[in-house]
């Protein structure tokens, strides 16, 4: 499919998530729900058949930039691994972003590689002088506008799926593991589905990196009682991919 195609069709996905949205369609199941216009129920269910289909080869959101636009917290949650470039200024700041943000003409600083990883203290006055804060970081910091309230519609009708698809990796842990031949340990058993499942996960943790409206709609989604209940209950549907996935490799 054609650049162009995919940005049409990614359009027309998010007409229909902001329609849904309006109408008061729950983020799964809306297909079901009766309370809804039979119309607005036929949308949900091919919504919900297209991101099905799409699912298995996820792209990245290319919106992230988009979204670090509305990105704010007092605070910097930027962590970063071994032998990653990190920026040391003695006084001040040790995120790239922050570092360049904020001015450190003079200051006795080094870029190095980390050795063991770590994380950003930008507009944590326990441990830096807030003169050495970036501009989006402590007290000070500049907050950005009110993002629209339907920027992350589609998102609310894609990321619960991919909760559910790890609920249905991860479901029938005991029954999966006594079916191994091998004489496999639980914490090895257990290491192997996490690596089959990494790419999902990975993914995830890439939203959540984003910042902005997409960890606030994350942290809504796991927090929410009514949401998870509807995402546990078990149909003879999910006991089918169940014991498609125990037959896998890898999530695809």
């Amino acid at each position: 499919m054609q650049e162009d195609d995919l940005m049409d069709e990614a359009k027309s996905l998010k007409a229909v998530s902001d329609e849904l949205k309006a109408n008061g369609c729950p983020l799964f199941g809306g297909k079901y729900c009766e309370r809804l216009p039979q119309h607005i129920r036929d949308k949900a269910a091919e919504l919900d058949k297209r991101l099905d289909s799409l699912l298995s080869g996820f792209p990245n959101f290319k919106s992230s930039i988009r979204m670090k636009e509305y990105d704010f917290s007092l605070k910097c949650n930027a962590v970063w691994s071994s032998d990653a470039v990190a920026y040391r200024c003695i006084t001040c700041a040790y995120n790239p972003y922050c570092f360049r943000l904020a001015g450190h003409e003079g200051h006795d600083s080094n870029r190095f590689f980390s050795q063991a990883g770590g994380a950003c203290d930008c507009g944590n006055a326990d441990v830096l002088r807030e003169s050495g804060f970036c501009y989006r970081h402590g007290p000070n910091a500049r907050r950005p506008p009110a993002p629209s309230a339907d920027i992350v519609s589609l998102n609310e009708f894609i990321i619960p799926k991919l909760f559910v698809r790890l609920f249905l990796f991860f479901r029938g842990w005991k029954r999966n593991y006594n079916l191994k031949n091998e004489h496999l340990s639980e914490e090895t058993f257990s290491n192997q589905l996490v690596h089959r499942a990494h790419i999902l996960i990975e993914l995830i943790q890439e939203l959540v990196d984003y910042g902005g409206p997409i960890r606030d709609l994350i942290i809504r989604i796991l927090l929410d009682r009514g949401l998870y209940h509807d995402l546990t209950k078990r149909t003879s549907e999910d006991d089918i991919r169940v014991r498609f996935d125990s037959r896998n490799t890898d999530i695809d």
